[in-house]
């Protein structure tokens, strides 16, 4: 090891480790008047391929000095990450009378990663595993929260549970605000104590934003640091930086809104009407107070330019009518406009000029198609008649779809001026899926670039609802789904995920649900910091569930049995026989799943396992219930009537047929 001159300390981060001489006297005294400081650090081994250093080694002059068991087991990848960085001179290590000392140039260091600092290249590797070693041997000296993700990335596959997410939020049956909770007039039916618990939540998360005083929490620290210097560490990025770290706000201090996961059958929708009614909008004018400007006509000034969103060249009863600034003519009847000498007429894509983000009073209830007119009648059946004024947005394509090319005054729903007059928009997450084509940009209504055909944009990304709510929310959850992407294009000022079951097994479905929800930096900055800090830790740290505790409420029945008055529950179990032919087409399934599982004695439970579990579930079920694994899987069951046995046979028939005689 070379040694480096470590005497500017303002520069070094430097450790010191007692060391002690083979006969257990003290350094100077076994020196025999030597300088200490010319005693040689060495790595025993070889680096070459397969191969790593495998011990350390102190010496002054031929006298070798003993490496006390307090330093620990030094691990090979270790001293290969010190021989590397003092190759690079990034570290020095040095004696010091009874000490080592270990030291990092800090400014060296930051040189040689870049200002941009990539966790991938092979310094920051080499100093990522000396970090660990040098922080771990002075705990005492270092502030970080969570010690358990100083570690090695983890090996195993162990696949992440939601169940684990569920537990670190504790159920709340009643509360002081919720018993102090009034509803609103219009709400019909009586809730119950852990209903009224919470709303008084929900009403609390819909507050505006404060900023905390004090330090910040726990779970946004990703730094840590050292208390005699200073000094930080992202053991993440593997940057280091001197700069003291300034308290930040809790991820969840910017979100208005949250997770609504009761049980299924605690009366989520009463919980969330509630919430609309007793926190409406507050209200909204738009007065435009600059003119926006014109668009140059394409052709000569006494040409007549027709363009309307029906796609119609045809007249109408009703007439047409002029925007104002690209100087387009619509139908009357598809605008739904009606004359004002306040207000000018713009088209739905020049409205886009005038306000980008217009705001309106409105909340839009997201939910899946089968569940869409349950809403309808949920509102309908819990509100006071005329108290809530709803509407159903089908989306554009639909719209085409049942139109068929014609004039009509449902048009006018795909502008923002007749969303707002609606307390409550009800759409499908197919609607979402479908109306992400036609997300557009307020450019795409130049007249330049305008196609044969007027293309028009969704009125769900134009607005800035006042509120969101998600149904089923971990629908969405995939990130690159059409429905998420659009989900995530939506402008509110609150957000709620409603569900009873709202992560899965998969880490990143908790994160399309909190990116959905807006949670401030630094969790969400991009996706590489998320899979860094959340996704190798998820089941060894208590970050994420700390994260989740503040944006979540949840009661499970066996919570509020006392208020629920359910009978007690009975429970019977009916064994069922497989016949012959589901027994031996079950059987198929078993090898194809296990045929390329090799043995081992460890338990380790793999998401690839969770997988075959869940097909040979189906296999019990019926052959047809989904697509199986392997060659043998039957066609899946679509509209037409089930398989019979004597079908499923005459079909695995004739695909071993197939299988042993192609011609």
């Amino acid at each position: 090891i070379q040694p480096l001159d470590m005497t500017d300390t303002s520069d070094w981060c430097q450790l010191q480790l007692a060391i002690a001489t083979t006969d257990g006297c003290t350094n100077s005294s076994s020196a025999q008047g030597n300088d200490i400081r010319a005693a040689v650090v060495s790595f025993a081994g070889t680096t070459q391929e397969g191969e790593a250093y495998t011990d350390i080694a102190v010496s002054v002059g031929d006298q070798p000095m003993q490496i006390p068991s307090s330093w620990g087991a030094f691990r090979p990848n270790e001293l290969h990450a010190m021989a590397f960085l003092n190759e690079k001179k990034c570290l020095s290590m040095e004696i010091r009378s009874a000490h080592v000392c270990v030291g990092i140039h800090i400014p060296t260091y930051s040189a040689m990663s870049g200002d941009k600092v990539n966790p991938s290249t092979p310094i920051c590797k080499h100093m990522a595993i000396f970090m660990r070693w040098f922080i771990k041997h002075s705990r005492d000296e270092w502030s970080y929260p969570y010690m358990s993700e100083l570690v090695d990335a983890p090996t195993d596959s162990t696949p992440f549970l939601s169940s684990a997410l569920y537990q670190v939020v504790p159920p709340i049956p009643s509360s002081a605000a919720g018993d102090a909770f009034t509803p609103s007039p219009n709400l019909l039916p009586t809730l119950r104590r852990y209903q009224k618990a919470a709303i008084a939540w929900m009403l609390e998360r819909e507050r505006p934003p404060h900023v905390p005083s004090g330090p910040p929490p726990p779970f946004s620290i990703v730094e840590a640091v050292r208390a005699k210097s200073g000094v930080t560490y992202n053991p993440f990025t593997c940057h280091f930086s001197t700069a003291a770290i300034h308290g930040s706000a809790p991820p969840w201090s910017g979100v208005r809104g949250g997770i609504l996961a009761d049980e299924m059958g605690l009366g989520k929708t009463v919980q969330v009407l509630a919430c609309i009614l007793s926190h409406p909008s507050p209200a909204m004018d738009h007065v435009h107070a600059v003119e926006p400007s014109r668009v140059p006509r394409r052709a000569a000034a006494n040409l007549v330019e027709r363009s309307c969103v029906c796609n119609c060249p045809d007249d109408d009863v009703h007439g047409w009518i002029e925007c104002k600034r690209c100087r387009v003519w619509q139908h009357r009847l598809c605008t739904g406009f009606q004359s004002s000498l306040d207000q000018p007429f713009y088209c739905e894509g020049c409205l886009r000029h005038v306000d980008p983000d217009w705001a309106i009073p409105s909340t839009l209830i997201i939910s899946p198609e089968s569940i869409h007119k349950q809403w309808e009648r949920e509102i309908l059946r819990h509100t006071r008649p005329d108290s809530l004024s709803i509407m159903t947005y089908g989306g554009i394509k639909a719209l085409r779809q049942r139109l068929k090319g014609r004039p009509s005054a449902q048009w006018k729903y795909c502008r923002a001026p007749e969303l707002a007059k609606f307390d409550v928009v009800l759409t499908t997450y197919e609607a979402l899926r479908d109306d992400l084509h036609h997300v557009s940009d307020a450019s795409s209504s130049c007249l330049r670039r305008r196609k044969r055909y007027r293309i028009v944009a969704s009125p769900l990304t134009h607005v800035t609802w006042w509120r969101i709510c998600m149904d089923e929310a971990q629908l969405v959850e995939n990130t690159q789904a059409k429905a998420s992407l659009m989900a995530l294009a939506l402008k509110s000022t609150l957000r709620w995920c409603v569900s009873g079951t709202p992560f899965s097994t998969d880490l990143w479905e908790v994160y399309g649900t909190l990116a959905f929800l807006q949670v401030q930096p630094p969790c969400f900055q991009d996706k590489a910091w998320w899979r860094a800090v959340m996704g190798r830790f998820a089941s060894s740290s208590p970050r994420l569930g700390e994260v989740v505790q503040g944006l979540m409420w949840r009661n499970e029945k066996k919570d509020v049995v006392d208020q629920i008055n359910l009978p007690p529950q009975t429970v019977e179990t009916s064994w069922l026989r497989l016949s012959e032919i589901e027994t031996h087409f079950y059987n198929q399934q078993m090898e194809e799943c296990t045929k390329h599982r090799k043995p081992t004695d460890s338990k380790e439970i793999t998401v690839a396992m969770f997988n075959s579990l869940l097909r040979l579930r189906q296999a019990c079920c019926h052959p047809q219930v989904w697509p199986t694994v392997g060659s043998h899987g039957l066609r899946a069951l679509d509209e037409n009537r089930p398989m019979s046995m004597d079908d499923v046979l005459t079909e695995m028939m004739l695909k071993l047929l197939i299988l042993f005689d192609p011609i």
